[in-house]
């Protein structure tokens, strides 16, 4: 879902809760298994404020992550 936010348009904040791996959390506050999460897909990482500017480096940061955990584990 896309809204207009002054000039631009933006997502809504949210997403899926991660860890420092980049695994999703569960909703008993643990890491499922196998899942994992970045970029607009991961929320919470900024806390209650995102600067767009960061968005392509949280991408990057947590995507090679999560690769690289998905690696290990397989």
């Amino acid at each position: 879902m896309w809204r207009a936010s002054g000039r631009a348009f933006t997502t809504p904040w949210g997403g899926l809760a991660i860890n420092k791996d980049a695994q999703v959390i569960g909703f008993d506050l643990k890491p499922i298994v196998g899942l994992y999460a970045a970029g607009e897909a991961a929320g919470g990482v900024h806390g209650a404020v995102r600067l767009g500017s960061v968005a392509m480096t949280d991408c990057i940061v947590f995507g090679r992550i999560a690769g690289k955990n998905v690696v290990k584990a397989s």
